[in-house]
């Protein structure tokens, strides 16, 4: 039988109305899924309120009624897979502009991913005096997981869309990352400089990834490079060689030059590669891959200068140290110069930066740049710069560039690449040596390795010879402690397990 014109017309229109509806619901949210927002009565915790489920229409009227009033400061942990982005970024501007501190939190075990990232990035501290002063207030715990990734179309597959919705879906989700990419730009008041609602890492992982994908803020290089705080872990490192070379390492994968000292060479593929891909890039440079850097001296290829390090306790309070084997470009070797205020001698563990759950303990040394300083001199005169550091004498600074903005956080006491549910846990073991079942892959590498380099291991290895150098080794047969054989024999078993 044939429909009459007028009713195919009626349910052509149902039928796109129906669409409509279902791609505004998905970018936008809707009610019968929305989230659940509850207040923390136990004490417990540092929470006084929680967040779990989906992002959806009506959020935002809940997070209203429960903080209009709030004079006392508020902390709000996040426990959420996503989902509106409008109404997510409608709850991130309410929280960012509202008159008192309302800190986030995601905990450990607990999920912030796609519009979830947003309401955390609007977490913050208030302080009125004179003068309105903000500063941004989120925090990451080991084991948690924040996510980004690009708003979509909300077009459910299998089914047949008109060019009018397609083109009315990409404008919201635009319109999405437009409002996303204004409150990026949103600064603070930060002693050591401001900071802004999202950096621009954190924007690259959020537009550059598609909506099908999620990007995890999941390493120590993601952390630093997101200027994300992590908290609840303690900085429980070993105060040797290797640890000034970690540290050199991690400021030197910040820097778009590397120890260029001023001379434009980026080595990165892009200004904003994700962490990831960067700790592989850096691994495949030449003076990574050969321990150490080739310096002119009338040959071909130029005289090659290994990987050497040297630290130092010259007072109590101050430990120093140095690595070298970096290129400085076109005049030959870099040396890195580092301080770190620490009671800890060479060879101790320095235990005294725990990092505890709010923001603002041990990182003010940090953010103010007095716990810990980088500074690069050329290969010239550097021995004298570095004994004048151990004498406390800073006078040649104004030949050194100095890189107190990369050195904010104390996670650049440990590898780029390490997973963030591998830091130590406050009163734990020192990083190094906690239970390796707890261990990621890498780690438990890292782990295994370290005992033979403690032993005099010489690496041939280009891994190997980047993470601990070959400095002062002296033998391809390490004799180790029966300890030492027995947790080697514990790891080797959890990599064969995890299939490392």
């Amino acid at each position: 039988m044939r429909v009459p014109g007028n009713i195919a017309c009626t349910r052509h229109l149902r039928a796109l109305s129906l669409a409509a509806a279902t791609v505004l619901s998905l970018l936008f949210g809707t009610t019968a899924h929305a989230g659940e927002l509850s207040e923390d009565l136990t004490g417990s915790g540092d929470c006084t309120d929680h967040f779990t489920g989906q992002v959806a229409a009506g959020d935002l009227a809940k997070i209203k009624a429960r903080f209009e009033d709030e004079y006392g400061g508020a902390t709000l942990c996040l426990d959420s897979p996503g989902g509106s982005f409008s109404e997510a970024l409608d709850i991130a501007e309410y929280l960012l502009f509202h008159p008192d501190s309302i800190a986030t939190r995601v905990k450990t075990g607990a999920v912030c991913e796609s519009a979830c990232s947003l309401i955390f990035l609007a977490g913050k501290q208030v302080e009125e005096g004179e003068t309105y002063w903000m500063t941004y207030d989120r925090t990451l715990e080991p084991g948690a997981r924040l996510g980004f990734h690009a708003p979509s179309l909300g077009l459910p597959a299998g089914a047949t869309y008109s060019s009018s919705h397609v083109t009315q879906g990409f404008k919201v989700a635009i319109e999405a990352a437009r409002r996303a990419f204004e409150m990026s730009t949103i600064p603070d008041n930060n002693d050591a400089g401001p900071r802004a609602f999202a950096s621009a890492y954190v924007m690259a992982r959020f537009l550059g990834t598609a909506p099908e994908d999620m990007y995890m803020i999941d390493t120590v290089g993601d952390a630093i490079l997101a200027e994300i705080p992590v908290t609840n872990y303690s900085t429980r490192v070993r105060a040797d060689e290797r640890l000034i070379r970690t540290i050199c390492d991690n400021v030197y994968m910040q820097s778009a030059e590397g120890f260029g000292l001023g001379i434009s060479a980026r080595w990165k593929s892009s200004a904003h590669v994700d962490a990831k891909d960067l700790v592989e890039e850096f691994r495949a440079l030449p003076f990574v891959q050969n321990g150490g850097t080739r310096v002119q001296d009338g040959s071909d290829n130029g005289a090659l200068v290994r990987f050497h390090g040297g630290i130092d306790a010259p007072e109590y309070g101050r430990l120093v140290g140095y690595a070298g084997g970096y290129p400085d470009y076109y005049i030959g070797e870099a040396i890195c110069l580092v301080e770190l205020s620490t009671d800890a001698k060479p060879g101790e563990t320095i235990d005294h930066f725990d990092v505890e759950g709010a923001q603002h303990h041990t990182l003010w040394d940090f953010d103010n740049g007095t716990a810990l300083k980088v500074w690069v001199v050329g290969s010239y005169s550097w021995e004298e710069y570095y004994q004048a550091l151990r004498d406390g004498d800073y006078s040649w600074q104004e030949f050194a560039l100095s890189y107190p903005a990369e050195t904010r956080s104390p996670l650049v006491l440990y590898p780029f690449d390490m997973s963030l549910s591998d830091l130590p846990s406050l009163g734990g073991a020192a990083a190094g040596s906690q239970d390796v079942a707890d261990l990621s892959c890498d780690a438990l590498w890292h782990r295994r390795n370290e005992i033979f380099h403690n032993n005099g291991y010489c690496f041939g290895g280009p891994r190997g010879i980047a993470a601990f150098g070959n400095d002062g080794c002296y033998t391809k047969s390490p004799e180790v402690s029966a300890s030492e054989a027995n947790e080697i024999s514990r790891i080797k078993e959890m990599e064969k397990a995890k299939g490392c």
